[in-house]
């Protein structure tokens, strides 16, 4: 939608009218902070002034609390006045909070877990026991794989247990090993390994 100086409505489009329930027909030259409730002006105010004032554009993301919706906003100052746009990004914070909540999960589990890159075997994660029970830093695990802790496996033969999980011949592969830590110390493990696709 699109405001002049003076904050009057004078464009409105479909979107804005499913999004804010408010029909063209009825918004079209009214006030916009007189049509927006305190809670929604409290949130934009500032950031519209400031647009208006400094004639730079501003991004923000904002929580629409009377929808459960979260907006990415932004404001484009012009001389006749903003015009702002709002992308609906509700699945994506969502999403954000999912993977928030499962890498919580993942760095207070009490077992050590590792993933992996399939190909060139070189660890991307580790969570927070699996490192401190190893000794080594997260920068530190990123240069390591499989095969730095497991001593007793070659990359041929570390290859082949896990070809059947490659090949989907196989869901989960169970074994016991010996992890080796940064000190040269080791320790027994029964390894549960499973193949996941990205993401």
């Amino acid at each position: 939608f699109t405001v002049d100086t003076n904050w009057t409505i004078t464009y409105w489009n479909k979107q804005a009218e499913a999004v804010m329930g408010l029909e063209r027909s009825e918004i079209i030259g009214e006030n916009l902070w007189e049509i927006f409730n305190d809670a929604i002006h409290s949130i934009f105010y500032r950031r519209y002034h400031t647009a208006m004032e400094t004639g730079k554009s501003v991004n923000f993301e904002e929580y629409y609390a009377s929808m459960s919706k979260w907006f990415d906003v932004t404001v484009y100052p012009s001389k006749e006045g903003l015009s702002i746009y709002f992308k609906d990004v509700t699945q994506r914070k969502k999403s954000e909070q999912e993977r928030n909540r499962l890498q919580t999960t993942l760095e207070n589990s009490l077992n050590e877990i590792y993933i992996f890159e399939s190909k060139t075997l070189l660890f991307n994660y580790i969570n927070r026991v699996g490192l401190l029970n190893l000794g080594y830093s997260a920068k530190e695990i990123k240069t390591l794989t499989p095969l730095d802790l497991k001593p007793e496996f070659t990359k041929e033969s570390f290859k082949q247990l896990i070809a059947p999980l490659l090949q989907k011949q196989k869901e989960k592969i169970i074994f016991y090993t010996n992890h080796k830590r940064k000190d040269g110390s080791l320790y027994p493990v029964e390894v549960h390994l499973q193949l996941i696709e990205e993401g």
